[in-house]
């Protein structure tokens, strides 16, 4: 069985190559941005998908993802995602509180009838 050509090969400047290596030795930066930048360096050095899996503990949708990116936008496209589906967040989103007063209920303390 012949196996199909890679479509997606990567090629970093000498410049991206130095700021992923400055990215993943900080170790302060996100796990999943840590990923991608690792999945990017192994892919310029000129590994397969399966050994770059293999290596990070990824599957092969991730590595292809991640090199189609770069490929289409570079670094910073490569690097960070996309919004995802669904309810955007406006701001005004508050966590739900068990505790917070409701209309028509009563609120009531432990220390209640305790005197300071």
């Amino acid at each position: 069985m012949k196996i199909p050509k890679k479509r997606y090969i990567v090629n970093l400047t000498s410049e991206e190559r130095e700021e992923l290596l400055k990215l993943t030795s900080k170790g302060e930066i996100k796990a999943r941005k840590m990923r991608r930048a690792q999945i990017l360096l192994k892919a310029d050095e000129g590994l397969k998908d399966r050994e770059i899996m293999e290596a990070l503990n990824v599957s092969r949708p991730t590595v292809e993802r991640i090199r189609k990116r770069y490929l289409e936008g570079g670094l910073e496209k490569a690097l960070t995602e996309d919004p995802r589906s669904g309810q955007r967040r406006n701001g005004s989103h508050q966590p739900y509180d068990r505790h917070r007063h409701r209309p028509g209920h009563t609120l009531w303390a432990a220390n209640e009838g305790q005197v300071g």
